[in-house]
């Protein structure tokens, strides 16, 4: 199913946190990029960095938490919008389910944390 997705603005007390990780390959070099900004559209902060090597859940969870998450929190930002197109990212992070055995289950754990 294909569906047409627009950047859509936060509600007045939100910011939005746009998020992307990619791999060369399946493990390969891996990568994540974002940004951050308001509900004006006014870009606040944006960042990139090198994941090492892996699939392409790393980087989307490295992105999520030690680079988004954290900067808004660095801010003063607590009520945050994440766009990701990793519905694994998302889903993992919101379920709310034991991670203990999951290859990334700390960094995981770590994010929901914050959320």
């Amino acid at each position: 199913m294909l569906e047409l997705l627009s950047w859509q603005r936060p509600e007045d007390d939100f910011i939005k946190l746009d998020i992307e990780g990619t791999s060369l390959g399946n493990p390969g070099r891996a990568g994540f990029e974002g940004l951050i900004h308001h509900r004006e559209d006014l870009f606040v902060v944006g960042f990139t960095g090198f994941a090492g090597f892996g699939c392409k859940l790393l980087p989307e969870l490295m992105a999520l938490k030690k680079h988004g998450l954290l900067l808004a929190w660095e801010r003063g930002y607590r009520r945050i919008l994440c766009d990701s197109d990793s519905m694994d990212a998302i889903w993992l992070v919101t379920a709310g389910i034991d991670y203990e055995f999951h290859k990334f289950g700390a960094l995981i754990v770590e994010i929901s944390e914050i959320c």
